[in-house]
């Protein structure tokens, strides 16, 4: 069952990691695509298994951290594949000019 949007924002009376989830796999995170996370140890579950949930305020700042779209988050892609794309460009120059001047001086 999916939960309303503003629960999953932290406004329901308490929040938990499950309605974070479900909120970063619909695509509200400031760096994620609306996609399920495949991961093997679903949000939340090493903190539960340890025996120390996070408190409702605790999810309630990773939400408002997680879902936030000023661009903050630290994994935010602000360029796309641009920069990845003209760096690798470079190093194919830089690697041809070097084989080139190593050729020459043989």
């Amino acid at each position: 069952m999916q939960q309303k949007s503003g629960h999953a924002r932290g406004h329901g009376a308490q929040p938990n990691v499950a309605q974070l989830k479900e909120a970063l796999d619909r695509g509200e995170g400031a760096d994620k695509v609306a996609f399920p996370d495949p991961a093997a140890s679903p949000l939340g579950t090493d903190a539960e298994a340890g025996g120390a949930p996070p408190s409702p305020q605790e999810v309630r700042q990773a939400i408002a951290a997680e879902t936030s779209r000023g661009g903050s988050a630290p994994h935010s892609p602000k360029g796309g594949a641009m920069p990845l794309v003209l760096g690798f460009l470079a190093l194919i120059a830089v690697s041809g000019l070097v084989t080139a001047l190593i050729m020459a001086s043989l």
